[in-house]
């Protein structure tokens, strides 16, 4: 069914979200280098991250939460998160981002057979009360207001080997709340995200039996982590970076500090 579709999909949300880039313009997957390993290790030591950590390296130089110069690097929502608590009610009636022809038949098929999640249902209450923790938690450490930005589409301009070299780190809980800003409508003030462009394109003109595939993907993903994310707790580490010449500068710096 849909919601099966949308959890197969749910890797799809990070890609969109972050706008990570593991394929270079030409289409071809660039082999396992250094630095995509030295990626693997910071994830899986995650739990020895500070709580509300991040990494943008848009070039050689990298910043993180309190590095000099942040400012580079953030930018400031439309809204403070804080005033969209009010448009998630328990059963989530509204997504403003979503048309509701479309996001009404995606509510009542969840209320009438809500998604299974290692054997229990995720109701739409789950999903509210997840949703509104996370507005609530300034999950980046900056005031709730700014997110750290990067733009990929340059990176892999002039093919693999001259490729810039971008990374970017985030945690569950930061994706998730990118997600939701986005899904109520919140955009950055300078700059139109990957994912903002996604949902307004793929949920418009959806043909009459169709269903919105890229909905359920993003749906599937809050689902999740309402069940495996405890208040307070950031998760997992998701690593995007461009494709390059193997490369661990970016981790050096990181480790120096």
């Amino acid at each position: 069914g849909a919601w099966s579709r949308g959890a197969s999909l749910g890797l799809l949300a990070a890609g969109l979200v972050a706008g990570f880039v593991w394929l270079s313009r030409e289409g071809h997957q660039p082999p396992a280098t250094s630095s995509m390993d030295g990626a693997n290790r910071l994830i899986e030591e995650a739990q020895f991250t500070p709580a509300k950590f991040w990494l943008i390296c848009p070039d050689a130089e990298c910043f993180w939460p309190g590095k000099s110069g942040n400012q580079r690097i953030l930018q400031s929502f439309q809204q403070s998160p804080w005033s969209l608590l009010h448009l998630i009610d328990d059963t989530v009636s509204t997504l403003p981002a979503i048309p509701q022809a479309v996001w009404g038949p995606v509510r009542d098929s969840w209320l009438q057979r809500p998604p299974i999640f290692k054997g229990r249902p995720v109701m739409l209450q789950d999903l509210a009360g997840f949703m509104r923790q996370t507005l609530r938690s300034d999950p980046f450490g900056t005031g709730g207001m700014m997110v750290p930005y990067l733009d990929f589409r340059e990176g892999g301009a002039g093919g693999f080997a001259t490729s810039v070299k971008k990374v970017v780190a985030i945690n569950h809980r930061q994706l998730a709340f990118l997600v939701i800003n986005v899904l109520l409508g919140n955009r950055l003030q300078a700059v139109q995200t990957g994912l903002n462009a996604a949902v307004t394109r793929c949920n418009q003109n959806i043909l009459p039996g169709r269903t919105a595939d890229n909905l359920h993907s993003l749906l599937s993903l809050l689902a999740v982590l309402s069940r495996e994310r405890a208040p307070g707790q950031d998760g997992a580490y998701l690593v995007g970076q461009t494709p390059g010449p193997a490369s661990e500068d970016w981790r050096s710096l990181l480790e120096e500090q």
